[in-house]
């Protein structure tokens, strides 16, 4: 779609999109020939700025799932803690998720063996005994 764009409005100085002459956009006459009376027509929020779009673009991602990464680097971001410092509340914070995939995981190993049932506490007797220091380093022979 925005190649087709550009292919039939081509700019010299390399723009996207451009005024009917194919120099830059004025912020002004873009607001009040363009944006102000697309918003009207769209029976949107009369006070939605053009920066509300990158906005809601950024919560449409997250809504969707998408990774923060990916949202970073769509977004141009110069680091993962921006979009997060940014954007972060949108993310849901229910601990639920988390906590299942970590019993599912504890559920797996233990039904694959990896750690023996009632092995919770580390065992102290052995953990004395690698302590002590062998029997030639010992002083008695002293």
């Amino acid at each position: 779609m925005l190649g087709e764009h550009i292919g039939r409005l081509p700019s010299d100085q390399g723009y996207v999109f451009t005024s009917a002459e194919g120099s830059a956009l004025r912020r002004r006459n873009f607001y009040r020939r363009h944006f102000k009376p697309a918003v009207n027509r769209a029976t949107l929020d009369p006070g939605l700025r053009f920066h509300d779009l990158r906005h809601t673009c950024a919560a449409l991602l997250i809504a969707q799932g998408h990774h923060p990464k990916t949202i970073k680097e769509h977004l141009g971001h110069s680091s993962i803690r921006l979009t997060l410092d940014r954007y972060g509340h949108l993310y849901r914070a229910s601990p639920r998720p988390l906590r299942q995939g970590l019993e599912a995981i504890y559920g797996e190993s233990r039904a694959a063996g990896v750690r023996p049932e009632g092995d919770l506490e580390p065992d102290t007797a052995s953990m004395k005994e690698e302590k002590r220091a062998p029997e030639s380093l010992s002083r008695k022979g002293q």
